[in-house]
């Protein structure tokens, strides 16, 4: 069943490499159709600033609300920027793809531990039906001191509760005025 843990930003230890997509799904060819074939994964690579995250945001998508929703600002790329162009084809496409929503998921990679310390969550969104153990309630509730979303299951397949877990998010992000 999902489960996203939202943290402040300082948790994550300095980037060793950033890149504006989910890489594995590059990998895997699932972005073929927006990339010219002689592309590779380096070609993206936007390097391992800190601040590189909230410059893809504010480039191509304008604001968090953008962002957090896919839905990229109407922009022009130069035509001799054939790697921007590429992604921005990539995330404005807004018919059925072989991908999911990681296609304009910025992917910090760390070569780093990130230790989950007290005060560092902001929230959790999780089962109701996980709450009901108490080592986990205690870990986040007493612990973590993190705000708590839960959903209720079924028996249904686990990609199906994503959307509840997204409106979740959505609903706190809205509330601290973070999109």
């Amino acid at each position: 069943m999902p489960v996203c843990i939202v943290c402040k930003p300082h948790l994550v230890p300095r980037p060793k490499r950033i890149a504006p997509f989910d890489t594995g799904a590059f990998a895997s060819g699932l972005f073929a159709d927006y990339l010219h074939p002689k592309m590779t994964i380096d070609d993206f690579l936007l390097g391992s600033s800190p601040d590189m995250p909230g410059r893809v945001v504010a480039l191509f998508f304008a604001s968090n609300r953008g962002y957090f929703s896919g839905k990229p600002a109407t922009i022009q790329v130069p035509p001799m920027e054939f790697e921007a162009s590429s992604y921005y084809s990539l995330i404005s496409d807004s018919g059925m793809t072989r991908s999911d929503d990681r296609r304009s998921t910025i992917e910090i990679q760390t070569d780093q531990s990130v230790s989950i310390a007290p005060d560092s969550v902001l929230l959790v969104v999780l089962p109701r039906v996980f709450l009901d153990d108490s080592a986990v309630r205690n870990k986040i509730c007493k612990d973590w001191s993190a705000e708590v979303r839960t959903y209720a299951t079924m028996q249904c397949d686990p990609r199906e509760y994503q959307g509840l877990v997204f409106a979740a998010v959505e609903e706190f992000l809205n509330m601290k005025d973070y999109i």
